[in-house]
């Protein structure tokens, strides 16, 4: 008998360099990749696991995090059932474009989408 599938979106947003990339490939892969390359458009990471006798299929939707391209990060939010706002915390900026970033979650992903803001970069937190 096969097992019962739960399928879950998740949007990975947030400035440009602030490591979504390398959160989504540490979450999927366990592996962290020191070259750096902007995303364009969307990258997508899948993971399958089980869990109490059902499938979970995880999509990480990891978006760019550049201004040009943010009017087309509307149409990566649809079918979202969750999202991760990241900001760099060794980056004022970042954390203070948060807001921004929900409010795109807001606006553009089903309504009760839940959102968690991950201060990502913590490793680098004692350079400044």
């Amino acid at each position: 008998m096969n097992k019962p599938e739960l399928r879950i979106n998740v949007v990975i947003v947030g400035a440009s360099t602030v490591g979504k990339t390398s959160l989504a490939n540490q979450l999927v892969n366990s592996c962290f990749d020191e070259h750096y390359e902007t995303t364009h458009g969307m990258d997508i990471f899948s993971y399958k696991m089980e869990l109490d006798n059902c499938v979970v299929s995880l999509t990480l939707r990891d978006t760019c995090g550049q201004e040009q391209y943010r009017s087309l990060a509307a149409q990566y939010y649809r079918e979202t059932h969750g999202a991760l706002v990241v900001y760099d915390i060794s980056n004022r900026d970042s954390f203070e474009y948060l807001q921004d970033w929900v409010n795109d979650v807001s606006n553009y992903c089903p309504q009760g989408v839940k959102i968690v803001v991950v201060g990502n970069k913590v490793d680098l937190a004692d350079e400044d």
